[in-house]
């Protein structure tokens, strides 16, 4: 792994054959990863993550087998999220035009 920093981030250099990126993406958005940098974050009113600690950062990362076949796994749960987000959009659309032609009268409701 190879690290460089520049003013307002960090780039992270990885060779191919060690790491998925989709996995990697999913591990440094991940919430554990999140609380590992908010406990080493430094600075006041302007945070920082120093490249020191960046470069001692160890993270143990499964075999590059194993991070493609959970990038596969992850891959099938983006695809359904995304498919159900666009459903309730949809739903939601739907409830909007019903509700306007309920409160114009258009619409009558039987009881």
């Amino acid at each position: 792994v190879i690290c460089s920093t520049y003013r307002e981030g960090t780039f992270i250099f990885l060779f191919r054959a060690y790491i998925n990126s989709t996995f990697l993406k999913e591990l440094i958005n991940s919430n554990m990863f999140r609380r590992y940098m908010i406990k080493h974050i430094q600075g006041g009113t302007r945070v920082a993550y120093k490249y020191k600690d960046l470069h001692d950062t160890v993270v143990k990362l499964p075999s590059i087998k194993e991070q493609n076949a959970i990038e596969k796994v992850i891959t099938v749960f983006d695809d359904n999220i995304t498919l159900l987000q666009k459903e309730l959009f949809e739903l939601k659309h739907q409830k909007k035009g019903l509700m306007q032609l309920l409160l114009t009268g258009k619409v009558r409701v039987q009881v």
